[in-house]
């Protein structure tokens, strides 16, 4: 990038190279096949279309079941932390099969691409090659967002859009076009402090007023309940970073890199360098706030010239990149901030200063993970961050930039400012690190209850004891398959199929679970085997999430209507005597709609949770009658009832401030006790056969939803 003859035909060829490298490893394998993570986003748009209850995306289970029934040839799916509003992108196109709709969004994303050039082109004066140059040197953030069909070049179309209408003098329109942005991807959202910091009012009134239309429009199409789940249970944890992969290296994040150096997990980070979250929950505002807010205290406190304005913005998107970004696809938004950054130093004549940023540029969107272990433990993790190492070099590099163009003494001399962001510095590391002791409480205490495992798994659910055995659900990378603790237990299963929420009972030496595939079977196992095969299990009845009474005589099961379930009950005893005839399966008039969870009574009596009024509630009830009186639990939903053997205690789950809380009952009094208060949840209780211990799934200590399973006593 100088004015020698020979640099523009080397920028040329280099070009060349990149686009070759781009359509070869990221365009074409992204064209014949369906990746994670497009999936995500088809499935939730193709059930908003179907009227099927969002609120449940976030289920992982759930999602998965709707994936299989959907034939969505895909392994694994998970919604968490997508918005709602990301389903909307691509619902235009969920009237087509995935791969064809995913290949419509890929046409897209070149098109956005192209308008994004287009716009960096006109604001920064850059020849079409550099921007060209610039854009095909994000190597990985290109290749895998193409391939993973993510939301990330649109994201980079609408702050590109938003950065142009800031410098054409239309702050109102810049500011809604942020929340636009924020409505798909969270972290937009922080320029309000950009706004703020440099007395852009109109654009704070412009991102506030344009958020507020789009909560009334998300009311509008997904309604209260979805958003509610979101926000209390769902967007606090993603804010944590406990969404996807809290110690994934691949990730490449400073709080990835904090937990694995100081949080100990008996599974997913058993060798940490020192084990004390204490000091990781200190260090971890503490880094937030040392790379945000003197970022804050760079900018202007007012409106500057233009290309003084463009090196703001391109250094602030790269301020937020280094505090919440994760996955390679997130750095495609890097091409606005170099491109912008890169137009103005060359008007400023500092050429050198550009190689510097596209060189440390090059090397985050350098596939530098591959040379990494996937899971370093002791004084190696420190190796395993190459692009964090690399992305904070870059900040480094446009805080220098940021600083040197501050050649106006006026713009150093704002003191009330400084007091104002110490005040920002103080709040952001004192009271994250109150919020992480608060948050941390209770967590690592649990580590000594889980269930002994041999198999490390993404999550573990919907546990079912008999004997000494506990089954359950066991997600790994290929789906979802049934597993067993206390003897090695070997699944066969076909492409397309996964097993979910195994019943078992003392009273039958077989077992019931749930398989999924187009349609849902509840198919019997023998529980003496130690290798079965899915497709050879006779089928028992349609239908999903089966229960077996304690005496084996009555299997209860559910038979959904866009995601929403209606109860069935199964008399084994008629169907072993009267095989051929079809009212040995009956459904309870009675009961609730769109019932969620449900267990018997010692005496085949019923209790289930069902969602009424926007609420799951808690239902007791006798099949022969179908009457079904509703249980006093509080105002909080309450989920997976399971009543003790001796018939004297009921557990459930209830949720409290977004995390989901274990309570018990007793059914001779009627009194109740909490019996997990940690900021994590703790769900699906299954009863011990001595009546007095639990087995349940919780995510404390992991990601949301990464569940395992741990054991309490309740009653002594």
């Amino acid at each position: 990038m100088s004015r020698r003859p020979w640099t523009p035909w080397l920028e040329r060829t280099l070009v060349g190279a990149l686009v070759g490298l781009f359509v070869w490893r990221g365009l074409i394998p992204a064209w014949r096949s369906l990746n994670t993570d497009f999936p995500n986003y088809y499935l939730a748009a193709k059930l908003l279309r179907g009227g099927y209850p969002l609120e449940r995306v976030y289920d992982w289970v759930w999602f998965q079941r709707q994936k299989d029934h959907a034939g969505i040839d895909q392994p694994l799916v998970g919604y968490v932390p997508l918005t709602l509003f990301s389903a909307l992108v691509v619902a235009p196109f969920t009237s087509l099969p995935p791969l064809e709709a995913k290949r419509c969004w890929l046409i897209v994303n070149l098109f956005l691409l192209w308008a994004t050039a287009h716009v960096l082109h006109g604001m920064t004066r850059l020849a079409p090659r550099r921007i060209a140059l610039i854009v095909f040197l994000a190597v990985v953030p290109l290749q895998t967002n193409f391939q993973f069909g993510q939301q990330y070049v649109l994201l980079l179309f609408l702050l590109t859009s938003a950065a142009w209408l800031h410098s054409t003098e239309r702050p109102f329109a810049s500011g809604s076009v942020l929340a636009v942005a924020s409505a798909l991807k969270i972290y937009p959202i922080f320029f309000v402090f950009y706004f703020l910091r440099k007395r852009q009012w109109r654009a704070v009134c412009g991102l506030l007023a344009a958020s507020l239309l789009l909560a009334f429009l998300g009311l509008y199409l997904f309604g209260f309940e979805p958003l509610r789940v979101y926000v209390l249970d769902v967007l606090p944890r993603s804010m944590r970073g406990e969404n996807n992969g809290l110690y994934a290296v691949a990730l490449n994040s400073p709080t990835v890199l904090l937990r694995r150096l100081f949080v100990a997990e008996p599974e997913l980070n058993p060798r940490p360098w020192l084990d004390a979250p204490t000091l990781f929950e200190a260090l971890q505002p503490l880094v937030q706030a040392l790379i945000f807010v003197p970022a804050l205290w760079l900018l202007t406190p007012r409106r500057a010239d233009p290309e003084r304005e463009k090196l703001e913005w391109g250094g602030f998107v790269a301020v937020l990149l280094v505090s919440s970004a994760s996955a390679a696809y997130h750095f495609c938004v890097l091409i606005l901030s170099l491109a912008l950054t890169a137009g103005a130093l060359f008007q400023r004549g500092r050429v050198k200063t550009v190689w510097t940023l596209v060189f440390l540029y090059a090397v985050v969107c350098f596939p530098l993970v591959r040379f990494v272990p996937p899971s370093p433990s002791g004084w190696r993790i420190f190796l395993g961050f190459p692009r964090l190492y690399a992305l904070v070099a870059l900040w480094i590099a446009f805080s220098r930039v940021l600083r040197d163009a501050q050649s106006d003494p006026a713009l150093r001399d704002h003191r009330n400012d400084t007091l104002l962001l110490g005040l920002l510095f103080g709040a952001m590391t004192i009271g994250g690190w109150m919020s992480n002791l608060r948050h941390g409480r209770g967590q690592v205490a649990g580590y000594r209850a889980r269930v002994d495992r041999r198999n490390v798994t993404l999550l573990a659910s919907a546990p079912a004891l008999a004997g000494d055995d506990i089954y359950f659900d066991r997600m790994r990378a290929e789906g979802c398959v049934l597993d067993r603790t206390g003897s090695d237990l070997r699944i066969l299963v076909a492409p397309g199929m996964e097993l979910f929420h195994p019943t078992v009972t003392d009273a039958s030496p077989e077992g019931w679970v749930e398989l999924s595939s187009t349609t849902s079977k509840v198919v019997r196992f023998s529980r003496n085997v130690t290798t079965l095969s899915a497709s050879e299990l006779p089928v028992e009845v349609e239908g999903e999430q089966p229960v077996i009474s304690r005496d084996a005589r009555w299997l209860a099961f559910l038979r959904t209507v866009r995601g929403r379930g209606d109860l069935y009950l199964l008399d084994r005893a008629g169907a072993e005597s009267r095989p051929e005839s079809p009212a040995r399966e009956r459904h309870l008039d009675g009961a609730p709609h769109d019932v969620l969870d449900y267990a018997f009574y010692p005496d085949d009596r019923l209790v289930l949770s069902a969602v009424r009024e926007n609420r799951a509630r808690l239902y007791a009830g006798d099949a022969a009658s179908e009457r079904f009186v509703e249980l006093l639990t509080g105002d909080q939903p309450a989920r997976h009832p399971a009543v003790s053997p001796d018939g004297a205690w009921l557990a459930y789950d209830r949720e409290e401030h977004g995390a989901w809380q274990l309570w018990v009952m007793s059914l001779h009094t009627g009194n109740q006790a909490r019996l997990t208060d940690a900021d994590c949840n703790c769900t699906e209780p299954a009863w011990a056969s001595d009546s007095e211990n639990l087995v349940y799934a919780t995510d404390c200590g992991r990601g949301l939803g990464y569940t395992a399973l741990s054991r309490m006593q309740v009653v002594p």
